[in-house]
């Protein structure tokens, strides 16, 4: 039997080979996926989230307004976002900051998110947030509004080393996948994080790691790159444990143990 792993973000239902996952799928269940969490980005893609992971049982969904996709929002998406959210097995995310954005966008980026952070707490869900290059900014927002109480999950964090343990005393998780593990300073940052809080993550289709450490790759293109398979998600154990020095069993037990314990509320009553 394979081992227990675990994607902890990830949209694979955006794949440009979606229709072929009994093969794409297939061969990243061989490699041990065992739960995902699938996430839908802008009011569009909500539903059909939703209805991709109820094919798959393994698929577990969120659903939230990205800092990239806030161009087309309407007034009111925080109604239909609330409703979908009352199910008691939907998550929120993805959501977040992302000072890489237009100056222009912003002020409606900071206050979109506060909408959102107030549902969380709400709703009383777990909530996906996407941070790049504004931890900083976060950090003061968490200090003027609360963050979500029933635990959060820093996808891809590469933000100061500095504020991992505050975010974590605020019921923060950190994921790591095998393309952030690729980069400089890597083995610092993971370092930092408990180990209690760590997750390991693909964000395929985005994403994908380095060709000298992807083990997979789907031959069609995301963003003008080759497409990051699901499989990946193997190579991001074994990355995360080389850095870490530990055995991979080691690693992988403790994963599974941080993501049920985050996540656990979520997976299918039969779980």
């Amino acid at each position: 039997m394979s081992a227990k792993l675990y994607d902890a973000h990830c949209h694979y239902h955006h794949s440009p080979v979606v229709e072929q996952w009994d093969t794409v799928g297939a061969i990243a269940i061989d490699c041990g996926l065992t739960h995902a969490i699938i996430n839908g980005t802008e009011p569009s893609d909500w539903n059909a989230t939703i209805a991709w992971a109820k094919q798959h049982p393994f698929a577990i969904p969120a659903v939230g307004l990205h800092p990239w996709y806030l161009g087309g929002v309407q007034p009111g998406f925080q109604y239909i976002l609330s409703d979908l959210l009352d199910s008691g097995q939907v998550m929120l995310g993805e959501i977040g900051l992302d000072r890489c954005r237009p100056k222009a966008e912003l002020e409606q980026q900071d206050r979109l998110f506060i909408e959102q952070l107030k549902l969380a707490n709400e709703k009383d869900v777990v909530t996906t947030i996407h941070c790049v290059r504004a931890v900083g900014r976060l950090y003061e927002f968490f200090h003027d509004f609360s963050p979500p109480t029933a635990g959060f999950l820093l996808h891809a964090y590469s933000g100061s080393t500095e504020l991992i343990l505050s975010f974590a005393s605020q019921n923060a998780y950190f994921s790591c996948s095998a393309n952030t593990l690729s980069r400089p300073k890597a083995n610092e940052l993971i370092r930092a994080i408990p180990i209690d809080r760590l997750l390991i993550e693909t964000d395929a289709p985005y994403m994908a790691p380095p060709e000298f450490n992807r083990l997979y790759v789907i031959q069609e293109k995301v963003d003008d790159r080759a497409a990051n398979h699901p499989a990946n998600l193997k190579r991001g154990y074994e990355l995360a444990a080389e850095h870490l020095q530990i055995p991979l069993p080691e690693l992988i037990q403790i994963v599974e143990e941080n993501f049920l314990r985050l996540f656990g509320p979520y997976l299918p009553q039969s779980q």
